[in-house]
């Protein structure tokens, strides 16, 4: 994965705050032809990974947050997601594709915001 500061010509995955990531494609006149987005759900819950550990006998269960999807309302979650969506407009090459993995809570949205 890649950092903010360094864009490859092509074939690049990369991870991290994606409102910093695509300002700065902008800034560099990055343009990829393919965004993959795969936001929260909506499902007002924080997500957390379980993790269990073994070590000479003893065991150990550990929960790790993974990201939280508890937002102040619907209007609050569909303006984060629609900026992030209007910065994908604004980077992506002219011919992209852009892919967003949304579920049925809030694809009905998406669909209107999209056109």
């Amino acid at each position: 994965m890649q950092s903010v500061d360094i864009f490859p010509e092509t074939n690049s995955i990369y991870y991290g705050d994606n409102k910093k990531l695509l300002s700065a494609m902008i800034k560099r006149t990055v343009n990829p032809k393919f965004i993959y987005l795969d936001p929260p759900f909506f499902t007002k819950k924080d997500r957390a990974g379980k993790v269990a550990l073994s070590y000479e006998g003893s065991k150990i269960n550990l929960t790790i947050p993974a990201y939280e999807d508890c937002w102040e309302g619907l209007f609050d979650y569909l303006l984060n997601i629609g900026i992030t969506l209007y910065l994908c407009r604004e980077v992506l090459n002219s011919k992209g594709v852009l892919c967003l993995h949304v579920d049925f809570r809030t694809v009905h949205y998406f669909r209107i915001i999209f056109r």
